[in-house]
């Protein structure tokens, strides 16, 4: 027989153990090694939620990492401030934060985006810029990472 707080006790485990459906897995931002999205990896300060293709190469998710995670961009990464200075979160963001964002050159380069198109196709807009940025300026054999 099982008491209730036996019971409690296991249910309290499951929540703490058991993996997210939606997201399963959590990147390591150092080695871009991927681990099951548990609530004890989710609170780690090494690991973020991954959102990018889980049969990626070792080279994609460290891309992955530097760049556009999901909806969320996440940017300065690879900074030695990244502790200091929360990352830009493009997913929070509102249109007058993009815009000031891309105009101040803190993404590592300096974009001037037209706020009258709205969010949806100004973060779009954003997002591909980044990416040719980032695809611009990789060093030769970033790809090798493995």
């Amino acid at each position: 027989m099982i008491t209730e707080q036996q019971e409690a006790n296991l249910a309290n485990h499951r929540a703490k153990t058991q993996q997210d459906k939606k997201h399963p897995f959590v990147i390591n931002i150092e080695d871009g090694r991927l681990m099951p999205n548990v609530q004890a990896l989710r609170k780690h300060k090494s690991y973020v939620v991954y959102r990018g293709d889980v049969h990626a190469s070792l080279p994609e998710r460290m891309r992955w990492l530097r760049g556009e995670r999901g909806t969320a961009m996440i940017l300065g990464l690879d900074s030695d401030e990244f502790e200091e200075k929360p990352p830009f979160d493009l997913s929070k963001a509102t249109l007058e934060d993009l815009v000031a964002f891309a105009a101040s050159g803190e993404a590592g380069f300096t974009m001037m985006l037209d706020a009258g198109k709205g969010l949806k196709a100004v973060r779009k807009e954003f997002i591909a810029a980044v990416k040719a940025h980032m695809a611009a300026t990789e060093p030769a054999g970033a790809e090798d990472m493995t």
